[in-house]
C-alpha cells in the first residue's frame, strides 16, 4: 500500500512538473510570437512613413513643374484628356447598346417555341399563320444611351474603367 501511495505521489509530481513546463513553454512562445509581431509591426510602419515622404516629394515635384509649365500646354493636354474620354466613353456605349440589343434580341427568341415555329411552316396552317397587324410589337425602342452614359461616369468615378 505504502508503495502504491509513492507512485501516485511519483505521478502528480510528474504531472505538476509537465503542466509547469508546458505553462512555461507557452508563456515563452507566446512572448517570442509577440515580438516578432510586433518586429513586423514597426517595419510596417517605417516603410509606410518612407513611403508617405516620397509621395510628399512627388507631390511637390509636380507641383513645381506645373508651375513651370506653360498654360497653354496645359490646356491642350487637358483638351486632349477629355477629348480621349470621350472617344472611350462612346466606344464603351456602342459596346454596351450592342450588348443590350443582342440580349432583346435573344430573350424574343426565347419566346418562340418549337411548336409555333412547326405550326407556322406546316403548309396545312399557312393559311393561320398571323398577320403583322395582329402582331404586339415585340421590344420598342428604347433608348438605353442616358442611362449608359450616367453607368458610364459612375464607373469612372468609382474608377473601374
Amino acid at each position: 500500500m505504502n508503495q502504491r501511495y509513492n507512485q501516485e505521489v511519483d505521478a502528480r509530481k510528474r504531472t505538476e512538473t509537465l503542466y509547469k513546463i508546458k505553462s512555461n513553454f507557452l508563456l515563452i512562445y507566446s512572448l517570442f510570437n509577440n515580438k516578432l509581431i510586433d518586429n513586423d509591426l514597426t517595419s510596417i510602419k517605417a516603410e509606410k512613413t518612407k513611403n508617405e515622404e516620397l509621395i510628399q516629394k512627388y507631390h511637390d515635384a509636380k507641383t513645381f513643374l506645373q508651375k513651370l509649365t506653360p498654360k497653354e500646354f496645359l490646356e491642350q493636354r487637358a483638351r486632349e484628356v477629355r477629348e480621349r474620354i470621350e472617344e472611350f466613353k462612346s466606344q464603351w456605349i456602342d459596346r454596351e447598346l450592342l450588348n443590350k440589343e443582342g440580349t432583346e434580341i435573344i430573350s424574343i427568341l426565347s419566346l418562340i417555341t418549337l411548336e409555333t415555329i412547326s405550326s407556322i411552316v406546316s403548309t396545312d396552317n399557312l393559311s393561320k399563320v398571323p398577320s403583322n397587324r395582329d402582331k404586339k410589337p415585340l421590344a420598342g425602342k428604347r433608348n438605353f444611351r442616358p442611362e449608359l452614359e450616367k453607368h458610364f461616369q459612375e464607373k469612372l468615378k468609382k474608377g473601374e474603367l
